[in-house]
């Protein structure tokens, strides 16, 4: 729990607590918490008038299950998603993740791995992604689109009209301007620990050594210097 105490929570978020599970392609899934939801209505907001969005969320959010939710939403329109991950080692942890949501129609583009063309989800890391030729998505969802993937960003310029929307917590690189749109920002950390989503931490860092003893030798530092 913040800083602040049970009396500076955010009732709403508070309540989630107690939320219950709810039926999603036979699936038990837990309800999103408010602040969750707010951040899919500010992308829902962006939808219409932007066909890449920047989705801006601090670490622990949720950030999968924000996706699991846009994605089972396309899915039910008869969309067809793909969901990229920065790292070979996370897809099947996001697969595991999204089955657990209740999305079972997914496939991998990863060598020694059938892949089906029919799937509603594809999943792929974007190392693999760049060295095939581009598929057709109805979306495509970029986590930690902040790590700069020149062939994806030459897709976007070549296929305007195609949607993305990438997922950061740090978006902040100057060039990502340049291909994201606009920008969906949730909840920061500091309202999410000090509203009980987040434990509250605390920061360790080493004090500045004094190295005026310290003899340095060709640029390197060498043996302390005692005088004696």
């Amino acid at each position: 729990m913040g800083k602040g105490g049970k009396d500076h929570l955010d009732s709403r978020v508070y309540e989630q607590r107690d939320r219950k599970p709810r039926q999603v392609h036979g699936a038990q899934v837990m309800e999103l918490y408010e602040d969750q939801k707010e951040f899919i209505d500010e992308i829902r907001k962006l939808w219409p008038h932007h066909n890449r969005i920047c989705g801006m969320a601090p670490t622990g959010f949720g950030k999968t299950v924000v996706a699991a939710k846009i994605i089972t939403g396309c899915n039910d329109k008869g969309m067809r998603v793909l969901f990229v991950v920065p790292r070979i080692s996370l897809i099947e942890q996001t697969e595991r993740a999204f089955r657990a949501h209740g999305i079972t129609d997914i496939t991998r583009i990863w060598s020694g791995h059938e892949f089906k063309p029919s799937a509603k989800v594809v999943i792929a890391s974007a190392d693999t992604l760049i060295r095939r030729e581009k598929g057709e998505y109805d979306l495509t969802i970029i986590d930690e689109c902040h790590l700069r993937k020149q062939k994806i960003l030459q897709w976007m310029t070549d296929f305007p009209d195609d949607r993305y929307i990438g997922f950061s917590g740090t978006p902040y690189a100057e060039w990502m301007g340049n291909y994201y749109t606009a920008l969906a920002k949730a909840r920061p950390m500091r309202w999410l620990t000090d509203n009980g989503r987040l434990a509250d931490y605390e920061v360790y860092a080493p004090s500045t050594p004094d190295l005026s003893g310290v003899k340095v030798t060709r640029g390197e530092y060498g043996a302390i210097v005692t005088g004696k």
